[in-house]
């Protein structure tokens, strides 16, 4: 039976891992801080540490260098566990040698997937090494056996370059000059992430520049991972909207899914709000009613995202000076309405969408989530845009999906009193908890707006 440890100092969390991993015939070995998860995986070697970020005293990062530096866990898988969505954090995890790194909320499925992706990475590592130790104690019998069987000879050809893990497990993305496909040539990296990463490049055939979306080989062997990728060209392929990126083509390049979108210049609104605060009022109202016009396309479509914040609104630069237009992106968590069977698995405690701006719904866990759930979202979105605050704030996750179900946002006139009472109770509406109170279509929640 393999074993667990699971590192997280919120105590509801951690009953949900430890309850969702024995259901799943692992073994748990729990710790509420960082100091007792370094004691506990010292103590007795796990098999994969599944740590939380941000704990007092000695918070994730400090626990990956403990365990990476000492022999006896140097090599054991390692997945961050966090609720903060900085690439940047990502980023420096990965480089500190995190092998994953999953964003809270995550799926069942989401989770179980990177832990038997990441143990099966390690038994083939270590079924490598095996071999390569037994022919270095007796290359008698390896020769031999490699004389009468081809099977042999290639374990044993494996083994020599035992510190390479397989191919089927590298996290090798393509470099600048490579040719994607055969028709793709990158030119640079746009941003990446722990599921991938997006470059720009330019068709070959037609000359066009496009953006190029690759998944990570090292989330291949991960079925989720794959489905979130294919869900998004099969999203974003059923909708033609100047406010939704637009998806050209998909494919596969040395075991990576890819997906060819436009490429878009400017920023997110995401990055907007963070460098100016707030938005005037014309410029929030417009960029959401934008948003709302790709959204309600996706629902007309029968598709709901499930995953709208300000990081997925980009203010793209248009050819008219000045301009700009909404795009809706990453249909990955996108769920096809007359399929259930394509959405996300949930769980208690494991539920899809960015926690600031997740619906009430979404926060129980319920399964049958329908679009008014995104347009909650940009309700939340809208809120955010207009005062640079989030609408509902706690201390840990348990506790911020409370806060969504319980607590009321602080009026938007207390906040920025040159706010319209009316704007203020239209955002009121968009964000009501019963999702019968709120705007039933986007064109509703768009009308009311525009009559402003």
């Amino acid at each position: 039976m393999r074993r667990i440890l699971v590192i997280e100092d919120d105590a509801a969390i951690r009953s949900n891992l430890v309850d969702l991993l024995e259901a799943e015939g692992f073994e748990t070995t729990v710790a509420p801080d960082g100091r007792r998860g370094i004691e506990a995986a010292l103590l007795r070697t796990p098999d994969l540490v599944l740590c939380d970020v941000m704990m007092p005293e000695i918070d994730g990062h400090g626990v990956l260098e403990a365990l990476r530096s000492d022999p006896r866990t140097a090599a054991v898988p390692f997945i961050f566990l966090t609720a903060r969505t900085d690439r940047s954090e990502m980023r420096s995890a990965m480089g500190l040698g995190a092998d994953d790194y999953l964003t809270k909320p995550f799926s069942r499925v989401e989770l179980l997937d990177a832990v038997r992706s990441r143990l099966r990475r390690q038994e083939a590592v270590s079924a490598a090494e095996r071999v390569r130790q037994a022919e270095v104690a007796h290359p008698e019998a390896a020769a031999s056996r490699a004389d009468t069987d081809p099977q042999v000879s290639r374990s044993a050809g494996a083994a020599r370059s035992s510190s390479v893990p397989p191919e089927e497990y590298r996290p090798t993305l393509p470099g600048a000059g490579e040719v994607i496909d055969g028709k793709l040539s990158v030119l640079r990296l746009l941003g990446e992430g722990g599921m991938g990463a997006v470059f720009e490049a330019v068709n070959q055939r037609t000359g066009r520049r496009v953006a190029v979306k690759v998944l990570r080989a090292a989330r291949v062997g991960a079925p989720e991972a794959v489905r979130r990728f294919q869900q998004e060209a099969l999203s974003c392929g059923r909708i033609e909207h100047p406010n939704v990126v637009a998806v050209f083509d998909a494919g596969v390049h040395q075991a990576s899914p890819y997906i060819v979108m436009e490429l878009l210049r400017g920023e997110t609104l995401g990055a907007r709000i963070a460098r100016q605060g707030s938005l005037p009022i014309p410029a929030g109202v417009r960029a959401l009613r934008e948003a709302l016009a790709g959204v309600g396309a996706a629902h007309r479509a029968g598709i709901v995202h499930r995953d709208l914040k300000p990081d997925n609104l980009f203010l793209a630069r248009t050819t008219v000076e000045g301009e700009e237009v909404v795009k809706v992106l990453d249909f990955g968590a996108s769920k096809l309405l007359e399929d259930e069977g394509t959405g996300v698995s949930t769980r208690t405690g494991f539920v899809l969408g960015t926690p600031h701006y997740m619906s009430p719904e979404q926060a129980r866990g319920e399964k049958n989530i329908d679009a008014r759930a995104d347009l909650y979202a940009l309700g939340a979105v809208l809120y955010h845009a207009l005062t640079g605050r989030l609408p509902v704030e706690a201390d840990n996750y348990n506790a911020l999906l409370l806060s969504i179900l319980t607590t009321v946002p602080t009026p938007l006139r207390q906040l920025r009193p040159d706010l319209p009472e009316r704007l203020e109770a239209i955002v009121g509406r968009a964000m009501a908890k019963a999702r019968e109170l709120r705007y039933q279509t986007a064109e509703e929640f768009s009308a009311a707006l525009a009559a402003l």
